[in-house]
């Protein structure tokens, strides 16, 4: 235990050298490779875009496939920071959709400690491997 007045906290970078371009670029790169995967097992793959209330701006998804029901938000690594947003971020979307699975989508494994919390809040991990597309 820690108490509440002291400070502990992950690291953090607000602003490094052009980690979230090269960040961004690879997850656009992982979501274009799935959805072709997707579209090739004959998938309706979307994006879902929703405004909630009170929002001037909608919410997008990264990949919502229509056949499955299965609500995706990628991430380009698979840091805790980065799982614990998609977290997020699924749980936000799925608020407004009724998706029979909520996935995240990275490039590699996650650590096992990290496979546990997903499963622990119901998210599924796709993942490519080879020329394969795991999912746990």
């Amino acid at each position: 235990q820690v108490s509440v007045e002291e400070q502990h906290t992950e690291r953090a970078f607000v602003s490094p050298n052009r980690e979230p371009y090269e960040l961004e670029r690879a997850e656009a790169s992982l979501v274009l490779r799935y959805r072709l995967f997707l579209l090739g097992q004959g998938h309706t793959v979307t994006r879902l875009r929703v405004i909630p209330p009170g929002e001037a701006a909608p919410l997008y998804s990264d990949l919502w496939d229509e056949t499955e029901g299965e609500l995706i938000e990628a991430k380009a690594s698979v840091t805790r920071d980065q799982i614990r947003h998609a977290v997020g971020q699924l749980l936000d979307y799925g608020r407004f959709i009724q998706a029979r699975t909520r996935t995240v989508l990275v490039p590699s494994r996650p650590r096992d400690d990290l496979m546990a919390y997903l499963r622990s809040v119901d998210i599924s991990v796709v993942y490519p491997d080879r020329d394969a597309w795991m999912r746990a």
